[in-house]
């Protein structure tokens, strides 16, 4: 049984590392060599183009950026996108630790933060109404010594107006303690309102008695809440894109009494978020069909089924809605209209970037196309989910590709590949079995050895 273990841990210390090999350079056709060089540790950013494009599967997991070493550099393929930065409201963990009521018709309440933050506000949350009262906050690291920190008011004039103010604005602050003391706790109010009564003395003279009532309201805190302000990017609803003219050919077609516009356009798989059509006159609501091209049954499938309206410049624009497709068709059913005439033909396409964290200084490559078929799985993927990376994104250099793309001259066909793996696969097999004889006489030998140590005991 140890043998057969020890054979199959051999096994796989002779073939577990050809598996562990991400993609090389040699399996790659093409090469685009990126302008300038990199420094170690910081984001850089890198626009997908059409020569990219052209070569890129359906996955988009063909293509890999290495260094001049041939060290395959980690990156992310991501919708380019524009942030925008906003403050978000977080709230923070206070403990209460003592509340004390002084003579001075007063409340004070001490809080303790066990994770000292930056505290902006606080809010206080009460159900009365109609109320005025001064709050004083006093900050301190030990209780025995209090700083003033902010005196404020806070209010409800409900009787009057809808108008409230419960929350209290804080300089920064990063203190262990803070107390909150509110004046005027207890308030007695007269109503407006007096009662009068007659009553008569010993001597039958009538008594005139008047009572006034006063009200008795105390201020009741249900919660207080301490916030801080925490920064945090989040995406634009625009769709970044960049417009592209695309080969294209529109024709006239007449066929059983049906005047279409037919327009075919050849592209290089990007998604696609509009087509753009200017004609020669203007076009108001003509039935439009969408088709994209389906090379496994050789085969057009409509995707959408629209009007066709030109604007004042007789321009049209089409949603494509992301699709990616390497031909699409536009059928213009022109009824008895005369013909739809087009005199210019454009895409939007959605920008792409590769985002990539060099750990070394150099010049670096992108190697793409071929029959790579798996996307590699990187930390970067993963970090990107973070608000750190959306802040170092925004903040990414944006490189350029410093010319077209060129044959990898070290690209090592599939075919190749294959033959070579065979006699790989012969070698390693040739290699295991020799081992696996060493590791058999070994065992004789060490099983004939014992037995004559024991002789010898």
């Amino acid at each position: 049984m140890k043998i057969y273990k020890l054979s199959i841990f051999i096994l796989g210390l002779i073939f577990i590392p050809s598996s562990l090999f991400g993609g090389v350079p040699e399996s790659f056709p093409f090469v685009k060599h990126i302008d300038g060089e990199v420094t170690p540790n910081k984001l850089y950013s890198i626009l997908l183009d059409g020569d990219i494009w052209t070569h890129l599967n359906e996955s988009k997991s063909n293509i890999r950026i290495f260094d001049d070493k041939k060290n395959e550099i980690p990156f992310l393929l991501k919708q380019k996108e524009t942030y925008k930065k906003i403050k978000e409201s977080v709230p923070v963990n206070a403990e209460l630790v003592s509340m004390s009521h002084p003579k001075n018709n007063s409340i004070e309440i001490i809080f303790e933060f066990k994770h000292l933050k930056p505290i902006d506000f606080l809010e206080i949350k009460t159900k009365v109404q109609n109320f005025e009262k001064t709050i004083t906050i006093y900050e301190s690291n030990s209780q025995d010594k209090w700083k003033l920190l902010k005196k404020d008011t806070i209010f409800d004039y409900s009787a009057i107006i809808n108008h409230r103010k419960l929350s209290v604005s804080l300089p920064k602050s990063n203190y262990k303690y803070l107390k909150i003391k509110l004046d005027n706790i207890v308030e007695n109010s007269e109503s407006p309102f007096i009662s009068l009564s007659e009553k008569k003395d010993l001597t039958k003279k009538s008594i005139i008695q008047y009572r006034k009532t006063i009200y008795r309201k105390t201020f009741k805190v249900d919660q207080v809440i301490f916030y801080f302000s925490e920064s945090k990017f989040i995406p634009n609803t625009k769709i970044e894109t960049e417009s592209i003219t695309p080969s294209w050919s529109a024709q006239i077609k007449n066929e059983e009494d049906k005047n279409k516009t037919e327009i075919v356009a050849d592209t290089v798989g990007a998604p696609l978020q509009a087509a753009v059509i200017s004609t020669k006159g203007k076009i108001y609501g003509r039935p439009l069909i969408v088709q994209t091209f389906k090379p496994e049954s050789e085969k057009w499938e409509t995707i959408s089924r629209l009007k066709l309206s030109t604007d004042r410049n007789n321009k049209a624009l089409i949603p494509l809605k992301k699709i990616a497709s390497r031909r699409l068709r536009f059928i213009i059913d022109n009824g008895d209209d005369q013909p739809a005439k087009i005199t210019e033909f454009k895409l939007n396409r959605v920008l792409y970037q590769l985002i990539f964290l060099p750990d070394q200084k150099g010049s670096i490559s992108a190697y793409f196309g071929g029959e790579l078929s798996l996307f590699p799985t990187y930390d970067i993927q993963k970090y990107a989910e973070t608000q750190d990376f959306i802040f170092e994104l925004t903040s990414a250099s944006l490189l350029k590709f410093n010319d077209p793309k060129k044959n990898n001259k070290e690209y090592i066909p599939e075919t190749k590949k294959t033959t070579k793996r065979g006699y790989a696969f012969l070698f390693n097999t040739t290699l295991f079995l020799l081992v696996l004889v060493l590791v058999g006489v070994i065992a004789v030998v060490s099983k004939k050895m014992g037995i004559t140590t024991d002789e010898k005991k």
